[in-house]
């Protein structure tokens, strides 16, 4: 498209930051280039507090099911036409059949309505002769609802899509299925506490769900969810971060999703937390937190840099709450104000914090100051923490670079490297999270001191070849014999110099001929040869 041709961007999110990502920053950047964009969200069952962040960048729709999800990117990605590639809708007629044990039947003073996630009311239709009921609307997708006498709340239905070129004839089961019990306990909890819910009642061959969802809410609306089949059973439920009137509600699956019971409301009321860890620490250090709240898998505990927004957690440095208390994490890598957080689930609350300031710490490091190419580097170092790596790159190298030779750290503070195969100047560098450089010390690369002793003619399928040598022992340094010709990694008889603790034993091949000795480096480069001539 041409650059000042409008963009659309539609993001598809369920709330939980886990990059530590800034989207308002990330669209500010969008716009900054010169991107005219069309930018929309639709949401997978985000909580009100995510709902009214994600409000505050764009449009947004959020769905609590998988259809309510499709109409929702449907209707998100409409605006992205072309206004002429869309012809002006007008209203169709839609019909709508009752059937009740798969036959047509009439419900003196049943009401149906038509609503979308974006109508104010719900659209009634008119009720006609033999239950049948009719109406006009655009084309688009519609949850019905039928009201049946003597009950306080409408039934909904999936979702049905009213299209310009059918017939929109929709027949809507009204027959009630068996009714489940369910008991919901503890009927108080706090936010993130386990809710045990007991049903009986169902058909022996039943599979539904037990959702949780707010008194009063849409049919859809899904806070949790566990499969129960069978008819009867238990399941366990977790209880959402928001004070709440909540019931738990037996879904059944088929053709149309229905609520076949509910349980007594239960009342959620938001818990409270508490953190505890050391004033200091240094960086990469394991620190102990000792902390009090809810023991969920949802909640974690994480370092943040202070002032950083809510769902922000630093990789290497959280734990599930699930893990107990106390528990360990690893510091950050770069010094700075941080503070140790309880996050819930769902609503990005920090319930607690506690501050702790991290210190550089000092990383003994030490390595040779010169090398062979292709020879082994012996490096010692303290250990840190993170996800960290030992690399040989040019002075000049990107932090996050790691050339072709680099190891992990070990648990001694011993690692054994291979130095690179071009002479120069080169660095180790101690890395941390993949980009944080914590060490590094000097190292020229020299070129290779090579010896390579062995008799000049051998006898075709005589007696191995001892070749005495001397030279590089790196990964992928190895003796081989081959003929004169052949590409610089290819092998014949061969033996790996990193093994070796004296002469390399090569087979003499059965074929006459002139033959060479080589060593390699990085199962690649040759760096010595020798010739031999084999005779019959």
């Amino acid at each position: 498209l041409p650059a000042q041709a409008r963009k659309s961007v539609l993001l598809v999110t369920d709330g939980e930051e886990s990059c530590g990502g800034n989207v308002a920053a990330a669209i500010a950047r969008l716009k900054a280039s010169g991107a005219n964009l069309d930018f929309r969200i639709v949401g997978i069952g985000l909580s009100t507090a995510a709902t009214k962040r994600f409000a505050a960048l764009a449009p947004i729709e959020n769905a609590n099911s998988a259809a309510a999800l499709a109409a929702a990117v449907a209707r998100a990605v409409q605006p992205a036409l072309p206004p002429a590639a869309k012809p002006a809708a007008t209203a169709v007629g839609v019909r709508v059949t009752l059937v009740r044990d798969s036959k047509p039947v009439v419900v003196a003073g049943a009401s149906v309505t038509f609503s979308t996630a974006r109508s104010e009311k719900p659209t009634p239709l008119t009720a006609g002769a033999n239950g049948v009921f009719t109406g006009q609307f655009l084309p688009g997708g519609y949850t019905p609802a039928v009201t049946l006498p003597g009950r306080a709340s409408a039934r909904q239905f999936p979702l049905v899509s009213v299209r310009a070129d059918a017939r929109n004839e929709f027949v809507l089961d009204i027959t009630e299925p068996p009714q489940v019990r369910l008991t919901a306990q503890p009927a108080s909890v706090l936010s993130g506490d386990p809710i045990q819910v007991d049903f009986e009642g169902a058909g022996a061959a039943s599979r539904g769900w037990i959702v949780l969802a707010p008194v009063g809410s849409s049919d859809e609306t899904e806070l949790d969810y566990r499969a129960a089949e069978g008819p009867a059973g238990v399941v366990e439920l977790r209880a959402p971060d928001a004070e709440a009137k909540l019931e738990a509600r037996y879904i059944t699956t088929g053709e149309q999703r229905t609520v076949a019971g509910r349980s007594s409301p239960i009342s959620v009321t938001p818990a409270k937390a508490s953190v505890r860890v050391a004033r200091t620490a240094g960086t990469g250090a394991s620190v102990k937190v000792e902390w009090n709240g809810p023991e969920s898998d949802d909640n974690f505990l994480t370092f943040a840099p202070v002032g950083a927004e809510a769902a922000m957690y630093l990789q290497g440095s959280w734990a599930r709450a699930s893990a107990g208390s106390p528990l360990t994490l690893t510091a950050p890598l770069e010094p700075g104000e941080y503070e140790v957080r309880y996050v819930m689930s769902g609503t990005d609350r920090v319930a607690a914090s506690a501050r702790i300031k991290v210190s550089a710490a000092k990383i003994t490091f030490s390595a040779p100051d010169e090398v062979m190419v292709g020879d082994t580097v012996p490096v010692r170092y303290t250990l840190a923490g993170g996800s960290s790596a030992l690399v040989i790159v040019p002075p000049g190298a990107d932090a996050g670079d790691y050339g072709d030779f680099w190891g992990r750290p070990q648990e001694d503070g011993q690692s054994t490297l291979t130095a690179p195969l071009a002479p120069g100047p080169y660095e180790i560098r101690y890395l941390a999270e993949g980009h944080i450089v914590l060490a590094r010390r000097n190292l020229r690369v020299v070129p290779a001191r090579v010896t390579l002793d062995a008799p000049a003619q051998v006898s075709a399928g005589g007696e191995p070849i001892a070749v005495k040598w001397t030279g590089p022992r790196g990964r992928g340094a190895w003796i081989t014999l081959v003929k004169p010709g052949a590409a610089e990694e290819e092998y014949g008889s061969y033996g790996n110099t990193s093994e070796a603790t004296g002469p390399i034993e090569l087979t003499v091949p059965e074929e006459p001929g002139d033959y060479e000795i080589r060593f390699v480096i990085g199962d690649k480069k040759v760096i010595a040869r020798r010739p031999v001539r084999v005779t019959k």
